[in-house]
């Protein structure tokens, strides 16, 4: 089976409401991911996802959140009528740049059939296609400074 690979933060969840939490100093991480469970939708991320499965592809989640935060992540998708199969998160303490760590998970699936990967972070989407993905940019929602930080400098989401 075709495989497609989608991020959530930026993609399919809308996390501009918590962004107020990284823009602080000191960064209040705990804040920002805990309200995580109260993201709003991302209507053409989800309609992208609707549209993988109904072309027969099977779905893989690709998110830099921490790996502590996988409940509240499969609940909100479950909420959400979306799949909550294979959920590849960020492991406890890796804090390598999004870019770094996602397209290396990409690398572990390559034994599958990769025929999508949808992220919001040029760097990451970038760095995928160099490797040999095929990457889409999600455009849906501007990709904010204070994101980028968190995904790239902080190592993050």
């Amino acid at each position: 089976m075709t495989l497609a690979v989608f991020d959530i933060d930026g993609v399919v969840a809308d996390v501009r409401h918590r962004l107020h939490h990284l823009e602080r100093r000191p960064k209040d991480w705990g804040a920002f991911f805990g309200a995580a469970e109260a993201d709003v939708a991302l209507t053409a991320g989800v309609d992208l996802v609707h549209a993988a499965l109904a072309n027969g592809h099977e779905v893989t989640w690709l998110t830099g959140r921490p790996s502590w935060l996988r409940s509240v992540t499969q609940q909100w998708l479950e909420d959400l009528q979306l799949p909550t199969g294979e959920l590849l998160m960020r492991p406890h303490s890796d804090f390598r740049p999004a870019r770094t760590f996602k397209v290396e998970a990409l690398k572990r699936l390559s034994g599958r059939d990769i025929v999508l990967f949808v992220d919001d972070d040029p760097d990451v989407v970038e760095s995928a296609r160099a490797a040999g993905f095929p990457a889409h940019l999600a455009t849906w929602v501007p990709h904010s400074k204070t994101l980028a930080r968190a995904q790239e400098q902080d190592g993050r989401t």
